[in-house]
Order: structure tokens, then sequence, then C-alpha cells
């Protein structure tokens, strides 16, 4: 369960049932939207905020496959994953 602080408010968030919401493969490449994107508190991505890049991700799902790729930490990247 993580814990969310929002100023004085803490909200407790269950991260099983948020990773079955989104589905195992965009669960797996959480992560590495999350260290593409950055923190919370400092959210920007090329001058864009998280919430650009979700909605992003939202309309290109291929983009998934390509986040799970780069978590691997791959030695070499090749065209199909630009």
């Amino acid at each position: 369960m993580g814990v969310l602080r929002h100023g004085k408010t803490l909200r407790c968030l269950a991260a099983h049932e948020i990773a079955l919401t989104l589905g195992p493969e965009k669960a797996q490449a959480l992560p590495m939207f999350h260290a593409l994107t950055g923190c919370n508190m400092v959210s920007c991505f090329a001058g864009h905020g998280k919430r650009t890049a979700w909605a992003v991700w939202t309309v290109l799902p291929e983009l998934t496959q390509t986040l799970t790729f780069l978590s691997t930490a791959p030695d070499h990247i090749n065209d199909a994953h630009n």
C-alpha cells in the first residue's frame, strides 16, 4: 500500500489495485514512464508535464512495448523502438 501526501492530507493507495486497472503490460512499463517523466515533485519532460506524457501514452499504446524494452537496459536500440 502506497501513501500519497497532498498538503497535510494523507491518502493510502493500493498499488495492486492500480496495477490491475492498468493491466500487466502497462503496469510493467510504468516504472520506466516514471523514470522518463520525473518524480511527482519535478514532473517535466521536455517542457511538458506528466499529464501530457500520460495523455500521449494513452493515444499511443505501442509506447508500452518501447517503455518495457527500455526498462531492460538494452545495449542497443534499433529503429523498431523509435
